[in-house]
């Protein structure tokens, strides 16, 4: 499974990009306080950041099957984990 974690860490970058947009660019639909939304839009920018410049540094994986279940299962991690 030679590149898996790398379409893992793509398909999380991808969640938590999307979840930080979200909060800051709307954060008056959400259901905590204005504060929190930005705090979590950030921490989340900053870790989709980081999930990209590792998925970037590992090994390509062989196969385009691997890879796209890869991404799914990265996508929906984060919404499983928290």
């Amino acid at each position: 499974m030679k590149g898996l974690l790398r379409a893992l860490l793509f398909g999380m970058a991808l969640s938590l990009a999307l979840i930080a947009i979200a909060n800051l660019l709307l954060p008056d639909f959400l259901p905590v306080t204005k504060n929190q939304a930005l705090l979590t839009g950030a921490f989340a920018a900053l870790g989709s950041a980081v999930a990209l410049w590792t998925a970037t540094r590992l090994t390509v994986t062989p196969s385009w099957l691997t890879a796209i279940v890869g991404w799914i299962v990265g996508f929906s991690i984060f919404a499983f984990v928290f």
